[in-house]
């Protein structure tokens, strides 16, 4: 009854909120000066590069914005002479947002890498890290589960490797078809490696789900030193084993750095307890993470190991 009661209420009380809740507020006094914002994600198989541009104002997100003009971007390698990127033309609607600087420089690990940004206006960012040593997968084994009903299995990956135990070390794990995007989640949430990113109050939970189509980012701290296997599990259609059906497993080695700012996007749960606080009003939401000093965005180092597996037949798939 009282259940019954308080929809009764909330019903009346609906409708006054719609023609009493309205304000018209001006945020242009609030407008603040732009920043440089530089992303810039350099691995050791290909040439160096920085997309450079500019923060757009929250009433501004739907207008076109307008890439920052006259940029000098310069890369230092072990401190050494300054190189300068060279801008690329882009297509006109990428021009929009940000433009394209590039490298003839490839890394090498352990190198220390500085990206300086000048704008026409002297505006200066810059940003410095060290390219991280790969750490090699040493297999990937599977096996095959019972799936959420009788259309689908559940594909159960092991993947193992050897944590570097001479320093603090931080990685992302990829799962994904060689043949395109993959439509299904992948859940890392069995794994106490993933689960330890996630508030106190989460972790109460016997199963946290934590599924990632674009994989997640997880450090050394409960491995250090260790031959580890990962273990995360995919649902997939019963059908998918009827032909090959290839999968990519990629393990990146990345800086703190990258590591921090890839918690924000992957690791973050949904309907965890930290968001349902913000939502409600109980907690402010967390800056995004930005190692670029005087700017935002993000200069990420990284090295990638990656293994292919057959998880179906070894009959082709007809639409190929």
């Amino acid at each position: 009854m009282k259940r019954n009661i308080l929809y009764i209420i909330c019903s009346i009380a609906t409708p006054l909120l719609y023609s009493s809740c309205y304000v018209d507020l001006d945020l242009e006094p609030q407008r603040p000066n732009t920043s440089i914002v530089v992303n810039s994600i350099i691995s050791t198989d290909q040439n160096a590069a920085a997309h450079i541009g500019k923060t757009v104002f929250y009433t501004d997100r739907y207008r076109p914005a307008s890439p920052i003009q006259n940029t000098t971007v310069e890369i230092t390698v072990n401190q050494g002479t300054p190189q300068r990127l060279k801008e690329v033309a882009n297509e006109e609607d990428d021009r929009k947002n940000n433009v394209l600087f590039l490298s003839e420089y490839m890394a090498k690990t352990g190198d220390r890498i500085r990206l300086d940004v000048t704008a026409e206006n002297g505006d200066h960012v810059w940003a410095e890290d060290v390219m991280p040593q790969k750490t090699l997968i040493e297999k990937v084994d599977t096996t095959i589960g019972a799936g959420t009903n009788q259309y689908s299995r559940a594909i159960n990956y092991h993947i193992t490797f050897t944590d570097n135990p001479n320093e603090k070390n931080y990685y992302f794990l990829h799962v994904l078809p060689t043949n395109g995007r993959i439509n299904n989640d992948i859940e890392f949430g069995k794994e106490d490696v993933f689960r330890q990113n996630n508030s106190a109050l989460d972790l109460l939970s016997d199963e946290v789900i934590l599924d990632g189509r674009y994989g997640m980012a997880f450090s050394d701290e409960l491995i250090n030193g260790k031959t580890y296997t990962l273990r995360v599990s995919e649902i997939a259609y019963a059908s998918t084993f009827d032909y090959r059906a290839d999968r990519t497993i990629r393990l990146y080695s990345i800086t703190e750095s990258y590591y921090r700012y890839l918690l924000g996007i992957f690791n973050k749960k949904t309907d965890g307890s930290d968001e349902e606080m913000v939502n409600a009003g109980l907690a402010e939401p967390s800056p995004h993470y930005t190692n670029i000093q005087g700017g935002v965005g993000i200069l990420g180092l990284m090295q990638i190991d990656e293994k292919t597996i057959n998880v179906g037949s070894d009959e082709e798939p007809y639409w190929y």
